[in-house]
């Protein structure tokens, strides 16, 4: 069975590592809508609309539009054209569209630094032909539902609140405790106003080493259980994160890099993307083949019902990705899918 154009479009940007495309509605009438799609390809934009009744059909033909044009260009994109069922026949297609919701919404509240999302078990209705589920941020919450399908539910609610959030205005969200106050949100104006010489906490303030044991007499009394002060020691030496990746492929002699690509390119990364056996089999083998070692661990609270998953790579200097879901596995699968995608793009 053919795939439809959003998910062909979709799983080519991914499998070679392109930004997603976007899509915007730019007209819309009585009589039709018409949907723009835009995707960025070795620093080139292409563009192209589709129009029709209905808004998922204009959508599709957008998303056509834009891949026989990249054809067009030379682009190896595998589609053969069908005929596109209306929404309404498709409205639970079990991918919704080829998009990952729930770590779309995940890499959105740790991008924003928003309080991570909470779904609940959910409930059936109308005699286990719906299934319902709910996802709260903060203190928004907003509902889902899917024929019967609890994963469905989920997506669904999942995109129900990335829509909502990117349309919340900045005095919604702090109405709504959406942003996560443990973690300082650095805007335009404070930036400028920040101390950078100043670490500053509710109860404990660090200005520099000479308030040294006036820091530790004042961690004492916070935390008596401590039985040994320890001086402050100096910071390890640093490299700016966008230096980061000529210092890491510079570690790397030419036959390691290239083993490294040619692995890559056998990888069908997007499909594998569910399978934590394979990703975690590929990241071993890329490991293998650069000459590092990684470390996995898992963070969790007894308070917080998410799981965060954590994979450092022992180069020179370490580098963290971290994923967080609200059961394990997820965890797992997420952190492994980007580490594989973030190596590529040090390496390119």
């Amino acid at each position: 069975m053919n795939k439809n154009p959003i998910s062909v479009l979709q799983e080519f940007l991914q499998k070679n590592c392109y930004p997603l495309p976007r899509y915007d509605i730019i007209a819309t009438s009585s009589v039709n809508f018409t949907y723009r799609v835009m995707c960025e390809i070795r620093s080139h934009r292409f563009s192209a609309t589709g129009q029709s009744k209905n808004k998922q059909t204009a959508k599709f033909n957008a998303a056509e539009n834009l891949i026989i044009q990249l054809k067009s260009k030379n682009f190896n994109i595998f589609y053969e054209p069908e005929n596109i069922e209306s929404p309404e026949n498709n409205s639970h297609s079990s991918t919704l569209n080829g998009v990952n919701f729930i770590g779309k919404l995940q890499e959105q509240c740790l991008k924003h630094r928003y309080v991570m999302p909470c779904y609940s078990e959910g409930v059936y209705s109308q005699g286990h032909t719906d299934f319902k589920m709910t996802c709260t941020v903060g203190t928004y919450c907003v509902e889902g539902t899917s024929n019967g399908k609890k994963k469905q539910a989920k997506y669904a609610c999942a995109k129900k609140m990335i829509e909502d959030l990117e349309n919340m205005s900045e005095t919604q969200k702090l109405q709504y405790n959406i942003r996560d106050n443990s973690v300082p949100c650095v805007t335009k104006s404070s930036k400028d106003e920040m101390n950078t010489n100043t670490c500053v906490s509710k109860e404990l303030s660090i200005d520099s080493p000479e308030k040294t044991s006036h820091v530790i007499k004042k961690a004492l009394t916070l935390f008596p259980k401590l039985s040994k002060a320890y001086t402050l020691s100096g910071d390890s030496a640093k490299i700016k994160l966008s230096t980061y990746h000529t210092h890491f492929k510079s570690s790397l002699d030419n036959s390691q890099l290239a083993k490294f690509f040619e692995f890559y390119q056998t990888l069908n990364l997007h499909q594998i993307q569910n399978d934590i056996s394979k990703l975690s089999s590929a990241l071993h083998e890329i490991c293998t083949i650069l000459k590092i070692n990684k470390q996995e661990s898992v963070v969790k609270t007894v308070d917080d019902a998410n799981y965060g998953v954590v994979i450092t790579l022992t180069t020179n200097p370490e580098f963290s990705d971290v994923a967080v879901a609200d059961n394990f596995l997820e965890a797992r699968l997420n952190v492994h899918y980007r580490m594989i995608r973030t190596i590529f793009y040090l390496l390119i």
